[in-house]
């Protein structure tokens, strides 16, 4: 009789409140067993209507109705609420049917049927049924329905049914239904219904749409409409209608409709239209349209027009070969070099102010040569 005496008053010792707001059953010893209440600290199971001010649970944590505020709470384990559990700090399991909330760090599995919100980093898994936000960084997998939108860097694999964002880099494998932004980079696989769009980008980006980087952007690129960089281009890329850069491009570039660059073109160079640089083009272009570059150095076939103030290597069209002047072999209906030409002309006319070289054509002037020379029917040269 005495013994239960004894632990019915331990029992009520244990259940009386700290504070009003620290009510609670507690069923066990030295804050741990079983919790029925606003426990402050916790070891095990604890179950509650509604946390407010909690300080520190371990285990499992029940909370039904919305959290108060809890500023200092640290969440170890799993962490359960019928709208959504609310921590400082959450390591472990956070489940709410309608969000799950931690003001600073979230490191563990993260479900929620609305939400899954850090006000700090995120680490681990995060699903939600609409959005998964997080005011810094987040690590790991992100998926949402449909945004994943972090403040911070994004790293690893985030996926959304709209759109992916992030204000820092996002680094790892990127989709969103409709778009994939990163404002200060995009490094791995980058996938966006409609464009994907960031930073410097690296690594394979591909744009329902179009692929738009901020700064330079390398790697594979392809755009159903354009790929565009306000920098430098360096390995694939592809566009349905154009490919753009306001640097230099490097490598194979493919655009349906024209290939632009304003700092030059290494490499290949593929517009349906028009391949145009403001500098020097070296390697391959071609183009059923009109090649239009500051200098020419390798091969270059426009089906209409190929325009440039130094040519050298060879340079063909259907149409006119319209230069300033020309080392190697030119090939065209008319060619024309408005300085020099050095090596071999062949077309219907051929034009030269000051040849170094060979003309055949059905008409072949050449500028410097005397008298009758200076025009003459299939063949003309002129060596010094």
């Amino acid at each position: 009789m005495k013994a239960s005496l004894f632990c019915l008053a331990c029992l009520m010792f244990a259940a009386a409140p700290a504070a009003a707001q620290h009510r609670s059953l507690d069923i066990g010893v030295a804050n741990t067993g079983v919790s029925i209440g606003n426990s402050a600290v916790w070891n095990g199971i604890r179950l509650n209507w509604r946390d407010v001010d909690v300080d520190r649970v371990t285990g499992l944590n029940l909370t039904v109705w919305r959290p108060g505020p809890n500023p200092d709470f640290d969440m170890n384990g799993i962490a359960l609420g019928i709208l959504g559990p609310d921590a400082a700090r959450t390591r472990g399991i956070a489940i709410g049917m309608a969000g799950s909330v931690t003001h600073e760090s979230m490191h563990g599995i993260a479900l929620a049927g609305l939400g899954v919100v850090s006000e700090g980093e995120l680490a681990g898994i995060s699903l939600g049924g609409l959005g998964v936000v997080t005011n810094r960084r987040a690590r790991g997998l992100q998926i949402a329905g449909l945004g994943t939108v972090s403040r911070g860097d994004l790293f690893g694999i985030n996926v959304s049914g709209l759109g992916t964002v992030a204000s820092g880099r996002m680094v790892g494998l990127n989709l969103g239904g409709l778009a994939v932004v990163g404002s200060r980079g995009l490094y791995g696989v980058n996938l966006g219904g409609l464009a994907a769009v960031g930073g410097p980008m690296s690594g394979v980006s591909v744009g329902g749409l179009a692929v738009v980087s901020e700064a330079d952007l390398l790697g594979l690129a392809a755009g159903a409409l354009a790929v565009v960089a306000e920098r430098d281009i360096h390995g694939i890329t592809a566009g349905g209608l154009a490919v753009v850069s306001s640097g230099r491009i490097r490598g194979l570039a493919t655009g349906g409709l024209a290939v632009v660059a304003e700092n030059g073109i290494d490499g290949a160079a593929i517009g349906g239209l028009a391949v145009v640089s403001q500098g020097a083009v070296t390697g391959a272009a071609t183009t059923l349209g009109r090649i239009h570059a500051d200098s020419l150095r390798g091969v270059a076939f426009g089906a209409y027009r190929v325009t440039a103030a130094n040519a050298a290597g060879i340079v063909t069209s259907i149409a006119w070969n319209d230069l300033d002047n020309v080392s190697g072999l030119s090939i065209a209906a008319y060619n024309r070099a408005r300085g020099t030409q050095r090596g071999i002309a062949i077309g219907i006319f051929n034009n030269a102010e000051t040849l170094h070289g060979i003309q055949l054509g059905i008409l072949n002037r050449a500028a410097n040569n005397r008298g009758i020379f200076r025009l003459l029917p299939v063949l003309n040269v002129h060596f010094e």
